[in-house]
């Protein structure tokens, strides 16, 4: 199974309205390998990937609302 892309990573991040730090909290990982992912350096795999998956399809299973998103 393909790894998620860089470019889905960022739209989930933006999507969820977080910077890095957070995310990689939620994820369980340092926020240089958020970066790296990003990045293209590195693909998310293992319980990374399925936390980012899971993430991305119901962010309120992590506390995490986007109904309340401030639009800039």
């Amino acid at each position: 199974e393909n790894g998620m892309t860089s470019r889905q990573i960022k739209s989930i991040r933006s999507y969820l309205g977080l910077t890095r730090q957070p995310l990689a909290g939620i994820v369980g990982v340092g926020q240089s390998l958020v970066s790296h992912w990003e990045n293209g350096l590195r693909t998310p795999m293992g319980p990374a990937k399925i936390l980012l998956q899971k993430l991305h399809e119901n962010p309120s299973v992590f506390g995490i609302s986007t109904k309340f998103k401030k639009s800039v």
